[in-house]
């Protein structure tokens, strides 16, 4: 590959992890909600559960950031928390004003990070 076209995948790869790591830290704080020692998963079974969800959605993500872009991938995400709020019977108007801010900061975010990272490195 050459310097430029690198770069540009590059590019589209941190903005896969990016949009998939921002996503799903808010998921993960919620996790640690009470529960009866009989109800919560041992560590391991967690753990492959966990895996064998997230892998799969983080290659369906990342092919929708290089085939659609950023934007679409930020879609497919919000909706994958939606979803798995309304699975988990959590789903409250809160939650979803909650996310739509959520979305909406990481989406500037992307979008303003090279322009910021350019201005301080010119």
């Amino acid at each position: 590959m050459t310097g430029g076209v690198q770069r540009g995948v590059e590019k589209r790869v941190d903005s896969i992890f990016a949009v998939w790591v921002v996503r799903h830290l808010p998921q993960d704080e919620r996790d640690d909600s009470p529960a009866d020692e009989g109800e919560r998963l041992k560590p391991q079974r967690h753990l492959v559960l966990g895996a064998s969800i997230s892998i799969p959605l983080f290659v369906i993500l990342s092919r929708i950031t290089i085939r659609f872009g950023t934007g679409w991938a930020i879609l497919f995400a919000a909706v994958g928390d939606v979803a798995a709020a309304a699975l988990l019977g959590v789903i409250e108007p809160r939650t979803g004003v909650e996310l739509a801010i959520i979305t909406v900061f990481v989406y500037i975010g992307i979008r303003l990070a090279p322009v910021i990272s350019g201005l301080i490195f010119r």
